[in-house]
């Protein structure tokens, strides 16, 4: 047992107690480095008649560093860049060979 003096009297925390705290700590530990410094960009891909398009390969292009980020539309168009840095972009889309710029200087602030 470990015990504290000092606080008036004396406190125990007997092992299961100890046990019990580290436990949570290990458990907080993952949270605390869960921070995020970067933005998300998102939105859904249709086509001129409003239909929504599957299977897209949506990128990203920083205009900065010329570094792409590529990912494919889900089953209702949609599509989600996390951690994006701060910056300008630009967003292509591309189905079946055929590619559309779709936003020029996109800026995350």
């Amino acid at each position: 047992m470990t015990s504290f003096p000092g606080l008036g009297r004396s406190h125990r925390l007997c092992p299961r107690s100890i046990g019990f705290l580290t436990l949570i700590v290990l458990l907080a530990a993952p949270m605390a480095g869960a921070q995020s410094t970067g933005g998300r960009i998102r939105g859904t891909i249709s086509d001129p008649s409003g239909a929504l398009v599957a299977g897209a390969t949506v990128t990203l292009i920083s205009e900065a560093t010329g570094a792409k980020r590529d990912v494919q539309s889900g089953t209702s168009g949609e599509y989600i860049f996390i951690e994006v840095p701060v910056g300008s972009y630009e967003l292509d889309v591309t189905q079946g060979g055929s590619r559309n710029t779709c936003e020029r200087e996109s800026r995350l602030t």
